[in-house]
C-alpha cells in the first residue's frame, strides 16, 4: 500500500499528479516552494528538517537550504544506512543514455559538466547558491549521518566509498 508520495524538490514534481490519481489514499508531501508551484495538488504538508509522523523514526530528513532553485529535501534511512538525494549528487559514470535521455544528456547535461563523472552540483551551480553558510551547514549535517550508500535520481546508486565520495564532491563548496 502506497501511503506517501514526495515532491523532493522544486524541479522534480511532474509525476505527483499521476501518483495522486493512481494512489488516492496516499498523502502528498512537498519540498518548500513546491506547494505554490503546484497549487493544483493537495499537499498534506511542506517538508522541512523534521520528518512527518508517518515516517518519523524510520527516515530522517534535512531541508537543503541555500539553493532556492531546488529547495531539495534529502532523506536518510538509518536501517539500511542509505542517503537518498535528488539533485545534490549526480552519478553518470559509465552510463549509456538512450532515447530522450540521450538528447537531454547531449544538449543539457554535458554542457553543465555531467558526463562520465560523479558530481555534487557542478561548479556552475555555485553562483546559484544564495546562502552559502546555510548550504555548508546542510552539507555538514548530511555528513554526520552514518550512510554507506547514496541513492541518486540521476545515475547509478553509489555503493563504493559513498561517504568519502560525498565528502570529496562537496569539498569545493565548503572551501573559501
Amino acid at each position: 500500500q502506497v501511503r506517501f508520495a514526495v515532491g523532493p524538490n522544486r524541479m522534480h514534481h511532474l509525476s505527483l499528479g499521476d501518483y495522486a490519481v493512481a494512489y488516492p489514499g496516499a498523502a502528498l508531501y512537498a519540498a518548500p516552494g513546491l506547494e505554490t508551484k503546484r497549487a493544483d495538488l493537495q499537499f498534506e504538508a511542506v517538508l522541512g528538517d523534521e520528518a512527518p509522523a508517518g515516517w518519523s523514526g524510520q527516515i530522517d530528513q534535512l531541508f537543503f537550504r541555500g539553493f532556492p532553485l531546488a529547495n531539495e529535501v534529502a532523506f536518510f534511512h538509518p536501517a539500511s544506512r542509505t542517503l537518498i538525494v535528488t539533485d545534490l549528487v549526480h552519478n553518470y559514470r559509465g552510463q549509456e543514455q538512450v532515447g530522450f535521455a540521450k538528447v537531454v544528456t547531449k544538449l543539457v547535461m554535458e554542457p553543465m559538466g555531467f558526463k562520465d563523472i560523479c558530481v555534487a552540483p557542478p561548479l556552475r551551480f555555485k553562483f546559484m547558491i544564495k546562502d552559502r553558510s546555510a548550504f555548508v551547514a546542510f552539507l555538514e549535517a548530511v555528513q554526520r549521518w552514518d550512510f554507506d550508500r547514496i541513492i541518486v535520481t540521476h545515475g547509478d546508486i553509489i555503493e563504493d566509498d559513498a561517504k568519502q565520495t560525498l565528502s570529496r564532491l562537496c569539498e569545493r563548496f565548503t572551501r573559501g
